[in-house]
């Protein structure tokens, strides 16, 4: 089943994503933020799209995993990973999205 990541930040600003082009996601220093990088989907020029979500401060590699395991086992194809506008998060450490969402 093929599976999409969804973002949002606000009412004109989101971003949705095939899980198969999900090429990589690192953990940042503060463990308060992961980056998702997306193999390019749009032009097929080798760039990448880069989205980065907040998380509680030493709780990213909860969020990381729990992206992981929903991509690998969940039921639903459409993942919502985090929308600020409703509230709705993949898991509760994660409590933001990127100020900007474009590819």
């Amino acid at each position: 089943m093929k599976k999409f990541l969804f973002f949002k930040n606000s009412e004109t600003d989101a971003l949705t994503l095939p899980a198969d082009n999900l090429i990589g996601m690192e953990v940042n220093s503060s463990s308060a933020a992961i980056a998702l990088t997306f193999q390019d989907f749009k032009d097929g020029d080798g760039n990448t799209t880069l989205v980065t979500i907040g998380t509680t401060t030493d709780k990213a590699n909860e969020a990381l995993e729990a992206i992981a395991n929903e991509i690998r086992s969940g039921k639903n194809p459409f993942i919502v990973v985090a929308d600020e506008v409703s509230g709705d998060f993949l898991h509760p450490v994660i409590d933001a999205v990127d100020a900007s969402l474009s590819v």
